[in-house]
């Protein structure tokens, strides 16, 4: 290998290890992934693989395939698998191939392009060497034998023009020989390969080992490989390419190597001015003018290149046939017959240097960047022009204006910035139809993001990168990509160029090197969110930790919502733990941190089961990777936990971090239980771990029909503790109510699943709990002792309140009992029961078919209970067993109608009892409802169960009927003497207004409230007055102390008749009818009416959340001038400012004013208050602040 075209460095061939690897396509499935159409090279990346294997070019030889494409991005090292696969041939014995022929890529261009040659003899013996004798009889050799040929085509085009080409590619000639082709990613996507059936293998670079093993070849000494400290550096140099490119770098600057990220882009210049001056025999500070004074011969190479890359060949043609210095720096001849050397070819080394000079061309000539740019987004043929474009940008960069500026001016340069970068962006981010459409906000294909960031960081300008992510919205989707160390590297860069808003990075079932996750953790600070599968977290996490200088955990646990995943499968060394426990501890979050363990076998290291336990006061849960060691990795560390700590304090705080790792089946469960107590028992740490086994597990899970419930009764045994038990597939066979039964000593509580808790289900959980009972019954006292205990709780039989279906099933359950020839022996052990269930029956009379029965289970009870209602039925039978019960009942919650439908059914009965009706009225609380219509029979049944209540005994009554007559109301309260409430209508209040006025019998009522429910709520003006005129009536012979007012729209002058009235009486009303009668007072002067206002409000002018205007403010210092002693409610009310200064000096009348807790200013302005502080200030705490001056 000719080292940069030095003599002296001229380097043999030798293969350095590349990673190469297949998809495994056959047989696998797609994931579903993007709704847009994927070329074939990222379908072949959503296939799962089936195994993993790394490939070497020994491999590819001498495997069974017939037809091998070799893919790889530039420079990653096709070629030079291909030319190993050459040397192996050439030099290995036993290789069965006879035959092997190598098409450069130089050729494969010619080829692509031309119909010559037409046959096989003209391709192999014309285009690649010829034998020295008999060639015909050679040729029919190898096409009889071609299972021992090897054809390698290197650089294929994605449109093959050449017929024996694609012949030999479809067998149709040499049908058994051995094909491999090589090509870039896009090639393979669409033309002929995008159909080839071939078996696939990507090419991607060296790994960490191979990179310092070539730096080693290549610089004969390890002494400057220092420079591959520099992050940025070594992120190429996973490229063999730009590993030859950095090599050549460190050798001409070592130091400046080490110390400065260089890019592609600049090495590439750098590389440039070298090759000048080493073959124009030039020192450094002659440089810029030899290169000015070759300008004109630089300007036709540069010009070659670029119309190479237009016909799409690395063919250079059109130059001098004369060696010129500066060519003969950069190229080297080709021929196309070794016979015949009339005709030369020059080519680069390699077609990166040829995309690097077509874009000195236009930067050179900028007027063509608008044309290049058209053909990369227009059609097939101009995507090859795209890797100009990441060396364009970088020459537009400021790293490299000093170096080309012998050149290309500098304010060429600026103006070519100014006006290309953003139509570059804007190209490759999105496609031609969305630039057409001008529709920038569908979703952006992760190709076109690496490549726009890989041409940001060659431009290395931060406005740049910051006008990209708002086009993108800062979110990067790299979602199923395969990123290597210089995409990460390109990619971190531009993340941190963000300054006003964080990035949204998608790296979910993303392959990445630890060189790359090294990279992109610089950038965290600028993350948003970071979506990763738990693979990468694991691997993230312990790049992480190894990276001695990386310090930002706390935005690694933040964008992984605090979970530390940490893998067992690699040897960590003991740093690694330590660092975790450190993390851990001087994490600034109070959050505590989700631990994700990722084993491959069933034990963990001491050193990371040391650094767990050290880490537990800052650990909220562990959970253990895959499933099948989670049982063997807990009990390990409640064995160890239980050794580390003298005392439980390790194994309690293990408990609470692993017992919300809930498992898979209660099965998993036991056998952990099982294999924790043998392990403790045969270490002497049972005791210490005695927590464990009363947590874990909370309930027993009882499946008498599932064949390991064996395992259940064996655990029971061994633990002996006595949990609650969740029935599960219970059925009514006879074997396995015994299995229950014969868990019951170990059971507390005995639930049933909350699967069961569906109405259709509850008779089959009556059937299985009443045979139990018998057969427990028939088994002995123990048994049934044991099974009445675990059912003595609250919400039997579900763990949680199941109301009506509680009560129900209760019924049942007693009726069937009842109805067993064990019901005398299963009665006592349904007492307990009884006695805790239900706290509240819940009960429909309409569905229940055996009240009599009701009445047998109140009685069993030892304390009465209440009851709900929440229907009922109108037979008169159900009724009066429901009234049997009432004795046994301590309060009954029901619809306000259920009172009056009793007394309207059983009244018309000459079995009607009003002591019975009394009882109700009890069970009610006294407080009950009359409405719609009301027959005098039926109000007359009321008045005598009225009759029988006791002095004390105060009615709450809402009377609100559609009709009723005085006679009704006459035997309503001819025997009431106090009401505690009474609401009454419009009807209403007419009848007992006349009837008041008629009947003196009834005039010594006192009502404690009396409220006013109109059922219209817009009565005419006459109905109104006549309305207030009864009310005036009925107060005039009542004692009613308070009048509530709140729920009628009464207007002022209507409030101003009540407030006439003589007596000690209370009116409440709204804030709204509070400002409307203050006004109306104002307006007639009517002072004497305001202390009677104010007294009957509790002493209150009640105006908060008014916008109060001019008058209402005069009204109020009109009501504070007869007042005296009065509160004030003025919360979140508005003063104009004009009237505050009147209300504030009337504010000595304020015994108590209501205002905010905010300032005060918002009511009164500060012109205004500040010659009343000290007035104001007695009513403010003194911790509140009055106002601040702003």
């Amino acid at each position: 290998m000719n080292f940069l075209k030095n003599e002296q460095k001229r380097k043999p061939f030798m293969y350095v290890p590349l990673v190469m690897d297949t998809d495994f396509s056959t047989g696998a499935k797609l994931k579903k992934n993007k709704g847009y159409k994927k070329s074939r090279s990222k379908k072949l990346k959503t296939y799962i693989p089936t195994a993993k294997k790394m490939l070497s070019p020994k491999d590819l030889l001498m495997n069974d395939e017939k037809s091998i494409l070799l893919v790889g991005k530039p420079g990653v090292g096709k070629t030079t698998v291909a030319l190993e696969i050459l040397r192996l041939w050439t030099e290995e014995k036993n290789i069965p191939v006879s035959y092997m022929f190598y098409f450069d890529e130089p050729l494969m261009r010619v080829f692509s392009q031309s119909p010559y040659p037409q046959n096989l003899k003209d391709l192999l013996f014309q285009k690649y060497i010829s034998p020295d004798k008999a060639p015909d009889q050679v040729l029919e050799n190898i096409k009889s034998n071609s299972e021992n040929v090897f054809i390698i085509f290197d650089g294929i085009m994605d449109v093959t023009g050449n017929s024996v080409i694609k012949q030999l590619m479809e067998k149709e000639l040499l049908k058994d020989a051995k094909v491999l082709t090589t090509c870039r990613p896009e090639a393979e996507d669409t033309g002929y390969l995008s159909d080839w059936r071939s078996y696939r293998v990507e090419v991607q670079g060296f790994n960490h080992k191979s990179i310092f093993e070539y730096f080693k070849w290549m610089l004969g000494t390890t002494d400057d490989i220092g420079a591959l400290e520099n992050p940025e550096l070594f992120s190429l140099c996973s490229v063999p390419l730009y590993a030859f490119i950095v090599a050549a770098c460190i050798s001409v600057s070592p130091t400046e190597a080490r110390n400065k990220p260089f890019t592609v882009t600049e090495m590439y210049v750098r590389i440039f001015r070298f090759c000048m001056k080493q073959h124009g025999h030039q020192d450094v500070e002659h440089l810029d003018k030899y290169i000015k004074d070759n300008k004109r011969d630089v300007i036709n190479l540069a010009l070659a290149s670029y119309q190479a890359m237009l016909a799409k060949t690395v063919n250079l043609t059109d130059l001098d046939h004369e060696d010129k210095s500066v060519q003969n720096a950069f190229l080297t001849k080709q021929f196309w017959n070794p016979s015949t050397t009339s005709c030369k070819v020059y080519a680069f080394l390699h077609n990166t240097m040829q995309e690097f000079w077509a874009a000195l061309y236009l930067i050179l000539n900028p007027d063509k960047i608008t044309n290049v740019l058209d053909k990369c987004q227009n059609n097939e043929d101009g995507k090859y022009l795209k890797y100009i474009m990441p060396f364009l940008s970088g020459l537009l960069s400021d790293n490299v204006v000093e170096l080309i500026e012998c050149l290309v001016p500098v304010e060429q340069i600026e103006a070519t910035r100014v006006k290309y970068i953003q139509q570059i962006i804007d190209t490759f981010l999105y496609t031609k139809e969305q630039n057409q459409e001008g529709d920038c906000e569908q979703f952006v294909e992760a190709d076109n993001i690496l490549f726009v960031c890989r041409c940001l960081y060659e431009y290395q300008f931060p406005e740049a990168c910051r006008l990209f992510l708002e086009k993108v919205q800062y979110e990067l989707d790299l979602e199923d990509q395969r990123l290597d160390p210089y995409q990460c590297c390109v990619i971190s860069y531009v993340a941190n160029q963000a300054v006003h808003r964080k990035i949204d990075l998608d790296l979910t079932d993303c392959s990445i090197t630890d060189p790359g996750l090294k990279l992109l953790l610089s950038s965290l600070k600028n993350l948003k969110f970071l979506r990763s599968t738990s693979t990468l977290k694991s691997q993230m996490w312990r790049v992480a930790l190894a990276a001695g200088q990386f310090s930002d955990f706390d935005s690694l646990l933040s964008l992984f919502s605090f979970e530390m995943h940490l893998s067992a499968l690699e040897t960590l060394d003991q740093k690694v733990f330590q660092r975790i426990g450190e993390v851990l501890k001087n994490k600034r979050s109070e959050n505590s941190v989700h631990l994700f363990l990722h084993v491959n076998e069933e034990v963990i290291t001491r050193s990371l089961q040391r650094a767990i336990f050290e880490s537990l006061p800052n650990i909220a849960t562990i959970r253990i990777f895959p499933h099948q060691f989670k049982v063997a990795i807990e009990t390990e560390l409640y064995l160890q936990g239980a050794i580390y700590e003298t005392g439980q304090r390790c194994v309690r705080k293990l408990l609470s971090v692993c017992s919300n790792n809930q498992r898979e089946s209660f099965d998993e469960q036991c056998k952990f239980l099982l294999k924790l107590h043998e392990h403790a028992k045969n270490m002497d740490v049972l005791p210490v771990l005695q927590p464990v086994f009363y947590a874990l597990p909370p309930t027993w899970v009882v499946q008498p029909s599932n064949p390991s419930v064996s395992l259940l009764l064996q655990t029971m045994e061994v633990l002996n503790l006595k949990k609650p038990a969740e029935l599960d597939h219970v059925t009514y066979e006879l074997s396995e109510l015994k299995i229950i039964l014969q868990c019951m000593p170990y059971i507390t509580e005995m639930r049933f699943s909350a699967v069961l808790r569906q109405p259709k289900d509850i008779h089959k959980i009556v059937k299985i709990v009443a045979d139990l009972f018998i057969l427990a019954s028939e088994s002995g006292g123990g048994k049934l002792r044991s099974l009445s205990a675990a059912c003595s709780y609250s919400t039997f039989p579900f763990v949680e309140d199941s109301k009506y279906m509680q009560s129900y099933f209760l019924m049942d359950l007693f009726t069937q009992l009842k109805e067993s020839s064990s019901w005398k022996i299963t009665l006592p052990a349904l007492k307990p029961i009884l006695q805790v269930a239900p706290a509240v029956w819940t009960l429909d009379l309409q569905k229940l078919e055996k009240t009599f029965a009701l009445t047998e289970l109140l009685k069993l009870q030892a304390i009465r209970k209440s009851v709900e209602l929440t229907s009922w039925s109108c037979e008169r039978e159900k009724l009066r067993s429901f009234l049997n019960c009432l004795p046994y009942i301590s309060h009954l919650c029901c619809n306000e109608q259920f009172f009056q439908s009793v007394c309207e059914v059983l009244s018309a009965d000459s079995e009607w009892n009003p002591n019975q009706i009394a009882e109700l009225l009890r069970s009610l609380g006294f407080s009950i409802s009359l409405i719609d219509m009301l027959p005098s029979r039926l109000c007359k049944a009321v008045g005598n169960v009225f009759k029988l209540l006791d002095k004390e005994e105060d009615i709450s009554l809402r009377l609100l009927p559609q009709m009723i007559s005085c006679q009704g109301c006459a035997y309503l309260f001819s025997n009431v003497k106090k009401l505690q409430i009474l609401r009454v209508n419009e009807v209403a209040i007419a009848k007992l207004a006349r009837l008041v006025i008629s009947d003196q019998e009834i005039n010594a009522v006192t009502v404690e409230e009396l409220s006013l429910v109109l059922a219209n709520s817009h009565l005419p003006e006459r109905a109104l007055c006549q309305l207030l005129s009864n009310l005036t009536s009925l107060l005039r012979v009542w004692r009613v102390h308070n009048l509530n007012l709140s729920e009628f729209k009464i207007e002022p002058h209507w409030l101003i008749c009540l407030l006439c009235h003589q007596g000690p009486l209370s009116i409440k009303i709204s804030p709204r009818f509070v400002r409307a009668a203050l006004k109306e007072i104002y307006q007639n002067h009517a002072g004497h009416l305001i202390v009677k206002l104010v007294k009957s409000s509790a002493n209150l002018i009640n105006l908060c959340m008014r916008e109060l205007d001019s008058t209402d403010c005069k009204a109020l210092c009109f009501a504070l001038h007869y007042s005296d002693g009065v509160k004030l409610n003025l919360l979140n009310s508005v003063i104009p400012n004009n009237e505050t200064d009147s209300i504030v000096k009337l504010l000595h009348r304020v015994s108590d004013l209501r205002h905010g807790k905010t300032r005060i200013s918002s009511v009164f302005p500060f012109d205004c208050i500040e010659p009343q502080t000290g007035l104001l200030l007695q009513f403010f705490p003194r911790q509140w602040p009055l106002w601040s001056r702003e």
